[in-house]
């Protein structure tokens, strides 16, 4: 196949040209507006998604050439786009970002990281606390015969029987019940 030179076909390739490359610049900077409108967007109930990497320290990086740093395995963001993405990498089977079911979401009130120890802290206090309220401690209304803050009830309890005779030394048992006006036991 031959090709003859046309003048005319050469004019009208360069206005094609500049034509194509004016549409172009006017969807990159649609798009453009459209990436910066949405880099900040947040999402409706302003939560922020939580991400994990399998990587104590990774970067992963977006479409739109941004950063997503995960730090100590973590990644937090608001920005539906950015989940949007991420979700997508997750569902595709990423081999080292995933979302953990039973820690997903962070709210705003705990993006304060000395905040968030506090609270986690607090939870297991709370726990302790409601391990300790449960403790079975047995019975605490009976009272004992036996008074070991004072030792002046030690020779009638023992007298009655309330404590073991084979505890108590012989040589005091015995002074115990002398004073006490009991007959010695032998």
């Amino acid at each position: 196949m031959t090709t003859i030179f046309n003048p005319n076909a050469q004019g009208n390739a360069e206005a094609e040209m500049k034509k194509a490359q004016e549409a172009f610049a006017k969807a990159a900077e649609a798009n453009q507006a459209i990436v910066l409108e949405n880099r900040n967007a947040v999402t409706a109930d302003g939560n922020y998604k939580k991400y994990k990497n399998a990587l104590p320290s990774c970067n992963y990086i977006f479409k739109d050439g941004t950063t997503a740093v995960f730090k100590s395995g973590e990644y937090l963001t608001n920005n539906p786009i950015r989940i949007a993405e991420l979700d997508t990498e997750v569902m595709r089977g990423h081999p080292h970002i995933f979302i953990d079911p039973k820690d997903n979401t962070v709210t705003p009130e705990d993006m304060d990281p000395e905040k968030r120890e506090r609270n986690k802290w607090f939870a297991v206090f709370q726990k302790e606390q409601e391990a300790a309220a449960n403790r079975d401690m047995g019975e605490t209304d009976r009272k004992s015969d036996l008074n070991v803050a004072n030792s002046k009830d030690l020779a009638p309890a023992m007298a009655n029987g309330a404590g073991a005779l084979s505890s108590v030394p012989a040589s005091l048992m015995a002074a115990l019940q002398t004073q006490s006006g009991a007959a010695p036991l032998v």
